[in-house]
């Protein structure tokens, strides 16, 4: 199991579209500070964009509750305490 609760890490979502984004924000925000929009870090990608860190979750429950919001993700990261992620998932290629 891949939890982001270890001290220094983060699980980080990448989204299609910032409308995915905001929709994340708008279904998460209420549960507090553990789930943040922030800009997507440049060891991802270069481009512009918004990404998701979620604290305290693993992989499985957040992936879980992506999919009961209905919310559509790129990938999910592992950020660690260097800022080197490790890619998770890649749902890039689904339709």
């Amino acid at each position: 199991m891949i939890s982001s609760g270890d001290t220094g890490q983060a699980l980080v979502v990448t989204f299609p579209s910032t409308h995915q984004a905001l929709k994340f924000d708008r279904k998460f925000k209420s549960r507090g500070p553990a789930f943040q929009l922030m800009p997507v870090p440049r060891q991802i990608s270069s481009s512009c964009g918004l990404a998701a860190k979620v604290t305290d979750l693993d992989l499985e429950q957040l992936l879980l509750q992506l999919m009961a919001a209905d919310i559509e993700y790129d990938a999910v990261y592992l950020l660690g305490p260097q800022g080197k992620p490790q890619r998770l998932t890649n749902n890039e290629e689904q339709d």
